[in-house]
């Protein structure tokens, strides 16, 4: 019975961060500020947990974080510059949570030194559709990723991916100077 609880309050938790997460996306007309926005909301739905957001470019590949509108550089001890232009790809056309093996299998090419510190998972943005980037979350051993915590971020990428394309087709204008 309280495991049933339990599971119960988690699905409404779920049900409340994906409305308040498109609620707060609603007002973002570009895609640094969505980005943001999204972030934001992620970071408060799982805690401690670093947040990079791979987005495809081309042959190419930029990277996007809190507070940070504009593409970032790999921080030196962080898993994000382990990915190749491949590994993003193959990462962003998954049609599933990647895990760290996921990741390895699709071309990570990260220490074992740095895997065994950390919990990791990407979540393709577009999942059943073309790739658009992940979300790439990880955070100390000692503290993994939970499922849910994932599983709620799986059901609101398809969403973030729209709105990412519908930011690309319609930039924002700029009013001309009076």
């Amino acid at each position: 019975m309280v495991a049933a609880h339990r599971e119960f309050a988690d699905r409404i938790n779920e049900l409340v961060f994906t409305v308040e997460f498109y609620e707060s996306l609603l007002a973002q007309t570009d895609r640094g500020g969505l980005l943001d926005v999204a972030a934001q909301a992620i970071a408060r739905r799982v805690p401690g947990a670093r947040l990079v957001i791979f987005l495809l470019a081309g042959d190419a590949f930029e990277l996007h974080c809190l507070d940070d509108q504009s593409p970032i550089q790999p921080q030196p001890d962080g898993l994000e510059q382990f990915f190749t232009p491949e590994a993003v790809r193959r990462i962003s056309r998954a049609n599933w949570i990647c895990s760290v093996e996921d990741m390895i299998d699709m071309g990570l090419n990260a220490p074992g030194q740095v895997l065994s510190r950390v919990s990791a998972a990407a979540v393709p943005l577009g999942r059943y559709s073309p790739g658009l980037g992940f979300l790439l979350l990880y955070r100390a051993a000692e503290t993994p990723l939970r499922p849910v915590e994932l599983q709620t971020l799986a059901h609101i990428c398809p969403g973030l991916s729209r709105a990412l394309a519908a930011c690309r087709r319609h930039p924002p204008t700029t009013q001309p100077a009076s």
